[in-house]
């Protein structure tokens, strides 16, 4: 694992949920076609998608967009230190979100099953702390 302190931030980009949310117009910082675009994304969701695109991400408090408190910083898709694509098949931003549209109902479902588990983990948890409290 290398040492985020050592990291070039500037070869990095932001990607934010409103690019995402087919609830906003374009003018409101959507970034998808409404037809390729979701209701109400959330950062973790994002994440997911990213995940299963094998792309780089770090999930950090928003620094430079007001409409949001979460953004992604992904890896520099452009080209790595010796100039060769990071990942040829992801040449850019736009190729990117269109690949992540295309696996929303994966990346929804591994969201919601993950979320699940963490509810009934809590649940059970919850349980057994009232269990010892009788």
């Amino acid at each position: 694992k290398e040492n985020m302190g050592e990291v070039d931030w500037k070869k990095w980009r932001s990607i934010y949920p409103c690019y995402f949310d087919k609830n906003l117009t374009i003018a409101e910082g959507r970034r998808l076609g409404k037809e390729s675009a979701i209701e109400n994304p959330n950062i973790h969701l994002l994440s997911f998608a990213l995940s299963l695109l094998k792309v780089k991400h770090v999930q950090q408090l928003a620094s430079k967009h007001q409409e949001t408190l979460w953004e992604l910083v992904i890896e520099g898709l452009d080209r790595n230190e010796n100039g060769d694509p990071i990942n040829p098949e992801i040449a850019n931003k736009k190729e990117l979100f269109r690949k992540m549209s295309l696996i929303w109902p994966q990346a929804q479902a591994e969201y919601e099953k993950r979320l699940t588990a963490q509810h009934e983990a809590n649940d059970a948890k919850k349980a057994q702390m009232e269990a010892m409290k009788e």
